[in-house]
């Protein structure tokens, strides 16, 4: 089977937010890591991406396919359950503030990612790494494949 076709055997709608973070990894590690946009080249059908970017092609399949609501709240899921294990992890400082709105000195869960990324000492081992850790911790904190 061609890696970008779907299993028949896995319902998306069946993925938890660790099996999308895990698929975003997988897809750092084949496609390639980028800093500073959701991708390198969006033109391409498989471009080098942020950790957001790689959620997205693990949601949608493609840096162009416009979001439905369902697909939305997939991305929206996995990358605020990544800012909070970066949170936990790596962002002391923003542990206080910490939202999913931004009011004032308060950041989203995309600016925490984001934000992480971009820092220049950062490592595409990191950014795997830390998608891993947080499907990991997903999986502890519900059961593992709680649905």
């Amino acid at each position: 089977m061609h890696p970008t076709h779907t299993r028949p055997d896995i319902d998306a709608d069946e993925l938890t937010p660790a099996d999308i973070l895990r698929c975003a990894a997988l897809y750092l590690s084949q496609r390639g890591w980028h800093q500073g946009d959701m991708f390198a080249d969006p033109t391409q059908p498989f471009p080098a991406a942020c950790p957001q970017g790689a959620i997205r092609m693990a949601v949608c399949g493609s840096p162009t396919t416009a979001y439905t609501i369902d697909t939305a709240r997939r991305v929206d899921q996995a990358v605020a359950v990544l800012a909070g294990w970066l949170a936990w992890t790596y962002l002391d400082d923003y542990r206080p503030e910490f939202t999913a709105i931004h009011h004032g000195d308060q950041i989203t869960f995309t600016e925490v990612v984001g934000d992480w990324n971009d820092e220049p000492d950062r490592t595409a081992t990191e950014v795997i790494t830390a998608l891993s850790g947080a499907a990991d911790d997903w999986d502890r904190i519900h059961g593992g494949g709680v649905r």
